[in-house]
């Protein structure tokens, strides 16, 4: 299906029918049509663009000649959403939503590491959705983040009605790659207490402190230690402060870092 198929009216219809049957297979399966993830070509910025060394396409230049954004198959869906949110009957069915909305997610971020602006250990979702709380800088220009909101409200419908399998969930995207569900897993952490300070903290100290020191999970790390920290164990605090004193690992840093200007940036 062409981009743009779907408009506003694709989702009121929907909105209507869901309002009407609530969410019955078939609506669940429109539903994933009109959230499904897209590449948008568009033109360069012009000041990327040199006639003098453009002149062989690669990887590494590809985006002076041609630009992209990740959208959804659907216009205006932030709108629909917030629509959405006012019938009685949304709350209920976001659990049965979950594991749609999750792979929807993940085929969004596979599309930005197919385009080379994401990895198990980057990718922008912070730049676009600072905060998976909700947040007055959130504000949801690029619409592909409200996966992000829409997983992160359906994780915590499933919390209200199923808790063991809420705990379970949260546990498997801090396994799962790109910063986007070390994220979710984090706030996730906040909000059930049946995960504990030794595994979050574990979580952080991953890969190296990677996730404790890097900037695409900053914020959902700092709200953890905020609202989680008072409930640390001893041999847990001992671990972070540990781990915090000992400095970001190396990779984060550019590799031709002079060796005497680690100290200032590992201290």
């Amino acid at each position: 299906k062409q981009l743009g198929q779907y408009h506003d009216f694709g989702f009121y219809s929907w909105k209507e029918k869901f309002d009407q049957d609530s969410l019955t297979t078939t609506l669940r399966f429109e539903l994933r049509e009109l959230l499904a993830p897209k590449i948008k070509l568009k033109n360069p910025l012009s000041f990327f663009f040199d006639e003098d060394d453009a002149t062989e396409i690669t990887h590494e230049n590809i985006k002076r000649f041609i630009d992209w954004d990740i959208v959804l198959a659907a216009d205006h869906v932030n709108y629909s959403i917030d629509d959405l949110k006012k019938l009685a009957d949304w709350p209920k069915v976001l659990p049965e939503l979950l594991v749609d909305i999750q792979q929807l997610l993940r085929d969004a971020l596979d599309l930005q590491r197919e385009l080379g602006e994401a990895d198990d250990l980057n990718d922008r979702s912070n730049w676009y959705l600072p905060s998976i709380s909700p947040h007055r800088q959130n504000r949801r220009f690029n619409e592909w983040v409200s996966l992000i909101e829409l997983l992160r409200d359906a994780w915590l419908a499933v919390q209200k009605s199923h808790p063991a399998r809420a705990t379970r969930i949260a546990r498997d995207w801090f396994d799962r790659p790109y910063p986007t569900f070390k994220r979710l897993a984090s706030y996730a952490a906040t909000q059930d207490e049946n995960i504990t300070a030794d595994e979050w903290v574990s979580w952080l100290v991953a890969d190296d402190c990677w996730w404790l020191w890097t900037s695409c999970t900053l914020r959902e790390t700092m709200r953890l230690l905020v609202l989680r920290g008072k409930y640390l164990s001893p041999s847990a605090q001992q671990h972070l402060e540990t781990s915090i004193l000992a400095g970001p690992p190396r990779q984060m840093y550019r590799e031709d870092l002079e060796p005497e200007r680690w100290p200032d940036f590992s201290r």
